[in-house]
């Protein structure tokens, strides 16, 4: 026999809310998949994410961080090569490094500006699957200072749009995906 709590109606999230906290996910959730939960509900413990500093970088970064970078390389480069895959995550913390850019993880992949993410597969969901091992791979070698872009802050999947390659200067091509520098 268990005790259950009581629930009152306050500590009950809407499905619409749960929608809206996770970029109106659909009805399927994924097994190892992160929600955001959003509303008013009484925690009954209280969980502490340690905080990471690498020593080759000064990136700060949370268990959470490293969740969630490694669900977006999984999302944009899950096919492509382990390097691309690392390159994918150099971008990301090329991101938080610059001042153009939000200084966390979670900032520059969730960036939302002129209607647009910055990453589609914020938009489109698929970056609540899970992360898979060479992405997490990727995602702490990335986080630790490893770079074959040499500092890129953009990528491409498949073709690159015509004309921007004019404009931002191409790093490296690993695969099908294209990484470029900062527009001039």
């Amino acid at each position: 026999e268990h005790s259950f709590p009581t629930r009152r109606s306050s500590d009950l999230l809407s499905l619409s809310s749960l929608r809206g906290a996770n970029n109106n996910c659909k009805d399927t959730i994924y097994v190892g998949q992160v929600l955001k939960l959003s509303g008013t509900t009484t925690p009954t413990t209280t969980v502490t994410t340690p905080v990471h500093q690498s020593n080759s970088v000064s990136i700060r970064y949370t268990e959470s961080d490293l969740n969630l970078l490694s669900r977006l390389i999984t999302a944009e480069a899950g096919g492509e090569s382990y390097n691309s895959q690392l390159a994918v995550g150099a971008v990301v913390v090329n991101r938080v490094k610059h001042n153009l850019f939000p200084n966390s993880i979670s900032g520059v992949i969730n960036e939302h500006t002129n209607n647009n993410y910055q990453f589609t597969v914020v938009k489109n969901g698929a970056i609540n699957r899970p992360a898979s091992a060479s992405a997490l791979k990727a995602a702490l070698s990335a986080l630790s200072g490893v770079d074959p872009t040499n500092n890129a802050l953009f990528f491409y999947d498949g073709v690159t749009p015509s004309g921007l390659t004019s404009t931002q200067p191409v790093s490296i091509v690993i695969g099908r995906m294209t990484f470029v520098y900062l527009l001039k």
